[in-house]
């Protein structure tokens, strides 16, 4: 691959995911906020039994009985539902 091939290569990837530091730093997030949901989901678990979590930045921010409820509560915290690291349902009982 040549030197403009290779930069425009470059330039496809970034359309694509945009800045890789970005990209990189929201992936960290994720990753904090998915181990502490698998770390942490029996608590959890009890603590918000039968209820829609919403995580953000290794946070419960907040929780709902289902995910519209989820995402307005969300929202009137003015974070976007695209923003969130991790939404998951802590099923305590078989329906």
């Amino acid at each position: 691959m040549n030197t403009i091939e290779k930069r425009q290569y470059d330039e496809a990837v970034r359309d694509l995911i945009g800045d890789p530091r970005t990209l990189d730093s929201e992936l960290q997030e994720f990753r904090q906020s998915a181990c502490m949901v698998s770390s942490e989901f029996e608590r959890l678990t009890v603590q918000y039994p039968d209820q829609w979590i919403g995580v953000y930045a290794g946070e419960v921010v907040a929780h709902a009985a289902t995910l519209p409820s989820l995402i307005s509560a969300l929202e009137s915290l003015g974070i976007p539902p695209g923003e969130l690291s991790c939404a998951t349902w802590t099923r305590t009982s078989a329906r």
